[in-house]
């Protein structure tokens, strides 16, 4: 079978996007001269409180001068959110409370697919096309029930909301890909445009029901529906150069240029009577616009025992956002620089060391900048913010591995103008606004430490501990706060190999209470279970794990300020039982497709449509 290297890059060198406050992994297959064809199959299916089932098909076929590969994926998932949200309001001397109880519950038929093929134009170069696309369907009802409550917890007023949604997504990338070595040392020149688009249709009604202490209506029901379309589109390319100037030195260079449009529609009715009014207080045209030019250099070198690498990369950002009904125009131009450093020194056979540095940017989703405003119910809204800035943050990694047994890591960072929901709660009426912005700095420490063991030769395992603190303020009016916290992270992973080509793995994780802003965050908790047989000389197999068997699959919080007391469970469907197969079949040594980074990566993970 073809072997292959993952690098997992804590902190990625300049030639990576300087988006993103995570690491990435690098796939590298070594080369082969196995032809043939091979394919994978996979059925699955699950149950929490509703079902699940899914199929998947992969195929791959190569020969002297081509590889031909693609797959296909169709899925039918029943779901559901609950979300508790109540909230205690001190105006002066009167208190009231308004609970909240809001359940999603969506049923949604997505697919996706992707055919591609590398042809070999000589020894050295070799070109690629791929398409990539996915659709999705959901269908969803919302039920939300709002209580208002008076200092003695007796209901003199209550909402009942219902929503029924009706979306579909699809979205389509076209890219193609170049690849040439330039001399017999392994230098090499990769070329990589793409071009992806984004679609949405998205409709909803909305009911909403008013009564009082007694059970009566006491005004008429406010029934609005919104049509909100969306398309994005994103050109991107990039050009990179890998040259060795002998076999312990190497530069590496490159540019990119991404283009993104956005184009969002909100058309707001309101039933007045038995006609359709145009809410023209929401309706609303925004069209968001982006262009980004990057450049790098790396060098690295290597001696005996180190290892150095050092790179600078260079970010042009252009942007404007137009609320077209509304008049108004937000737009800005900056560049940034971000500089990374790596250093490796090899101790021994048993001891490695890693040092990193760089500095990152966390740039905002595209529908966050869309200034739209969705309801919960009357008095609960989130809107978007179009002023939101990118956050930016510097990264320092101290690593030690021993034996391939225990691995070290300490890291710092520390981010500015980092982005968060703020929650403004207006006392006297009531109502509340949640709107993501800007609102201050916050450094993190971490000690993290893992062990992989193999006490018998049947039986190994993984465990993890994370220990980190820091601090996190916010100066945005009506929201400060000025908060230390520490936390802790654990987690363990078991498998058993039994007679019988069976497997079973088990994992279990806990997280202590900590605190996230002004949010107190309780503890978090699960353990899993898995069984694995294996079928047909290893080319089938069959699974059934039991997911999140304890814990409360939800995240629970209360946010507590000067203006705020809110108590907030967000609940999902964690628990559940799935079951797959899977099937190999053809030629197994076949060498995999190529694997390659796309263009426009980074722009895509910004789409949360």
């Amino acid at each position: 079978m073809p072997s292959a290297r993952i690098e997992i890059i804590g902190n990625p060198s300049s030639k990576y996007d300087a988006a993103g406050l995570t690491g990435i992994i690098n796939i590298k297959l070594k080369k082969n001269k196995l032809f043939g064809t091979n394919g994978n199959y996979t059925f699955g299916s699950g149950y929490g409180r509703y079902p699940k089932v899914s199929s998947a098909l992969s195929l791959n076929h190569r020969n002297k001068n081509i590889n031909v590969f693609g797959d296909g994926y169709i899925g039918y998932s029943n779901s559901f959110n609950k979300l508790t949200y109540n909230s205690i309001i001190v105006n002066n001397t009167t208190t009231t409370y308004q609970d909240r109880d809001n359940y999603w519950h969506p049923k949604t038929v997505w697919n996706s697919f992707k055919i591609g093929a590398d042809y070999n134009l000589s020894k050295k170069t070799v070109i690629g096309v791929l398409i990539k696309g996915n659709g999705e369907h959901e269908k969803s009802i919302t039920d939300n029930n709002t209580f208002f409550r008076d200092a003695n917890g007796k209901v003199f007023n209550s909402i009942f909301t219902k929503k029924n949604y009706d979306e579909k997504t699809n979205n389509i990338s076209y890219n193609v890909n170049l690849k040439t070595e330039i001399d017999s040392a392994g230098s090499e020149l990769l070329f990589d445009a793409d071009y992806v688009t984004f679609k949405r249709t998205a409709a909803d009604d909305d009911y909403n029901h008013f009564y009082d202490a007694n059970g009566n209506s006491y005004r008429d029901p406010y029934i609005f529906r919104n049509a909100s379309p969306a398309d994005i589109n994103i050109r991107s390319a990039k050009l990179d150069l890998t040259k060795w100037i002998n076999k312990n030195l190497k530069i590496e260079t490159g540019a990119k240029y991404s283009s993104v449009e956005n184009n969002n529609y909100l058309q707001v009715d309101s039933l007045s009577g038995d006609k359709w009014m145009t809410d023209n207080g929401r309706t609303n045209t925004f069209i968001y616009k982006e262009r980004i030019a990057a450049g790098y250099f790396n060098f690295t070198k290597e001696w005996k025992k180190i290892s150095l690498q050092m790179g600078l990369r260079f970010e042009n950002t252009d942007y404007s956002g137009n609320s077209i009904t509304l008049h108004q125009v937000h737009d800005s131009s900056y560049s940034n620089l971000f500089p990374s450093a790596f250093f490796t020194y090899h101790q021994n056979d048993k001891n490695t060391w890693n040092i990193s540095y760089s500095r990152r940017i966390n740039r905002p989703s595209y529908q966050s900048l869309n200034p739209f405003i969705t309801f919960i119910d009357p008095y609960t809204q989130f809107e978007g913010n179009p002023n939101l800035k990118p956050s930016f943050s510097q990264s320092v990694e101290v690593k030690h591995s021993y034996a391939d047994f225990l691995f070290t890591t300490l890291s710092y960072s520390y981010t500015k103008a980092q982005s968060t929901n703020v929650i403004l709660q207006d006392k006297q009426t009531g109502k509340v606004n949640n709107i993501t912005a800007n609102v201050g700095n916050s450094s993190y420490l971490a000690l993290d430490i893992t062990t992989s063991l193999q006490p018998y030769s049947w039986w190994s395992m993984d465990n993890n501990v994370s220990f980190n603190t820091g601090n996190s303020n916010s100066t945005y009016p009506g929201y400060e706060f000025d908060q230390n916290f520490f936390g802790m992270d654990l987690s363990t992973s078991h498998s058993f190999t039994l007679p019988k080509k069976i497997k079973l793995q088990t994992s279990a994780y806990y997280g202590t209470p900590s605190r996230s802003g002004i949010a107190r965050v309780r503890s978090y908790y699960g353990v899993s279970a898995g069984l694995q047989k294996s079928l047909w000389n290893n080319k089938a197999s069959f699974k059934i794990n039991f997911n999140n068997i304890i814990g409360p699959s939800a995240y629970r919080a209360r946010y507590v300020s000067d203006n705020l007391n809110i108590k907030w469970i967000n609940q999902w469907e964690g628990r559940r039982v799935n079951i797959s197969f899977n099937y190999k079949f053809g030629n197994n040594n076949v060498k995999a497709s190529r694997q390659h980074n796309s263009a426009s990566q980074d722009e895509k993970n910004r789409v949360n449509l």
